[in-house]
């Protein structure tokens, strides 16, 4: 007959690639083995060899760990079925740089044992952060984003020992925003990718300095958490009324009193002040006086207030009639607290004023401010009385009556008063006697502590019995 032996065949080698240190379980890889002889091979045992850490072991059905496994169950004489076995290795190092080891498979194959050369490269992320320290942001105005960012990159370089970086970018603070180029702000960069570049925000939603941690976590076993630190300053304008004291304290609202003021009079000056309290220049955009009839606003109308700096504006009142006179002074700016600070403005126009009213018998004529006697003989007297009224809401006190000129015939008689009442009256008579023909034209005047009354008296003296008829040529 023909004699017939059993024969292992199987590759020389067995490569892992590059194994990530961190990676939990390694990487595996199958080996097959094949039986080409005629006769059925038993494999005895399998041990690898060379590597005392261990960097290799077995990893399937029968032998899941450690690095000596059998025996196998019998392959069959070729061509099978049942001539081939696969079997699963691991490579799992803990250290990076090149691994070796030797599978050594004892058989009854006539060439036993069969040896086949395992390698693999521990390797680990290699994770780069360029751009830190990142330049402070400076001040910025609250709840407003800088016009300015502040970037780093992320990279993972080639390398033989470097393997695929996975990282996750995260910011907490409520003050800094980020945003991360492709893949993102969490993803994985193989060898030699292109870096990923994270852009910093700073909107801040408080005063003062503030800090924030963007925090780099990774699976490079020795930088697996870095942080980048971002500084910035929150600032914000604030404005206070600090003249005159405001209703609510410190902005809200105010008001300025004027005393009692002569119509066509001019108040003393009342001021307003403000502060900018805040940490930024306080811009002033307007300043509005409502009521330029009875009020006199003096001051800048826009401007720009440092940190802790003040503005003032005078005010005085101007009544240009009698009775209470408002206002509003509006200061409108860019605060964080108050954007229009309006102060009420009152003052009450006084004055006192007579008036002829009337005259009975002989009327009083407006248009021209006269009375008229008409035509009187000589050495006879005519006369009438005339009221004098206060439309004013003041007292008059009247300190003389006079006529003039005196020697035109015109008797000025006592005053039923000589103060006269807001809104109140009072008589004054008047008596025309010409002694001459050419007598008949006088000016009345009334000196008060207010306004002086003047109003004209007329008429014709004529000799007895002779009637001159006006008009008549």
């Amino acid at each position: 007959g023909t004699g017939a032996i059993s024969s292992l065949s199987a590759a020389a080698s067995l490569a892992f690639g590059t194994v990530d240190i961190a990676a939990s379980g390694g990487v595996t890889q199958n080996l097959t083995l094949t039986n080409t002889g005629g006769m059925p091979l038993n494999i005895s045992s399998m041990t690898i060899t060379g590597d005392p850490t261990p960097n290799f072991t077995f990893a399937f059905t029968g032998c899941t760990n450690g690095q000596s496994c059998g025996p196998l169950s019998a392959l069959a004489a070729s061509p099978g079925p049942g001539n081939t076995l696969t079997i699963t290795l691991r490579c799992d190092p803990t250290t990076i740089g090149a691994k070796t080891g030797t599978l050594n498979i004892v058989s009854d194959d006539p060439m036993s044992p069969r040896t086949v050369n395992l390698t693999c490269t521990g390797a680990t992320p290699d994770i780069q952060i360029a751009g830190p320290p990142l330049a402070d942001f400076g001040s910025q105005r609250i709840n407003t984003p800088s016009s300015t960012t502040r970037t780093f990159t992320i990279s993972n370089p080639t390398g033989t020992t470097t393997s695929s970086l996975t990282y996750n970018v995260t910011e907490a603070s409520p003050h800094f925003s980020i945003a991360c180029s492709a893949p993102g702000c969490s993803g994985t960069l193989t060898p030699g990718a292109t870096a990923v570049t994270v852009t910093v925000s700073f909107r801040p939603t408080a005063t003062g300095p503030l800090t924030g941690t963007i925090n780099v976590a990774s699976n490079d076993v020795d930088m697996a958490s870095i942080n980048v630190t971002v500084t910035g300053t929150g600032v914000e304008p604030l404005i206070a009324l600090t003249a005159p004291a405001p209703v609510t304290p410190p902005t809200v609202g105010g008001a300025l009193t004027f005393p009692d003021t002569n119509v066509g009079a001019t108040s003393a000056p009342q001021t307003i002040t403000i502060q900018n309290t805040g940490s930024m220049t306080l811009t002033i955009s307007s300043v509005i006086n409502t009521n330029t009839a009875d009020f006199n606003l003096v001051g800048p109308t826009t401007m720009s207030i440092a940190p802790s700096g003040t503005s003032s504006w005078t005010v005085s009142c101007d009544p240009n009639s009698q009775g209470l006179s408002t206002g509003t002074i509006q200061i409108a700016n860019d605060s964080n607290n108050d954007t229009s600070v309006d102060l009420a403005l009152s003052c009450n126009g006084v004055r006192g004023n007579i008036v002829v009213t009337s005259a009975t018998p002989f009327a009083y004529t407006q248009p021209t401010n006269t009375i008229d006697f008409g035509t009187t003989f000589l050495n006879q007297s005519k006369m009438t009385t005339v009221t004098i009224s206060n439309n004013g809401n003041r007292a008059v006190n009247i300190s003389s009556i006079t006529s003039a000129p005196a020697a035109q015939g015109f008797t000025i008689g006592a005053a039923s008063a000589m103060a006269v009442a807001p809104g109140g009256s009072i008589t004054l008579p008047i008596t025309f006697m010409p002694t001459l023909n050419t007598q008949g034209a006088a000016v009345v005047t009334l000196a008060t502590d207010w306004n002086t009354l003047a109003f004209n008296v007329v008429g014709d003296g004529v000799d007895s019995g002779v009637v001159i008829m006006k008009g008549s040529g």
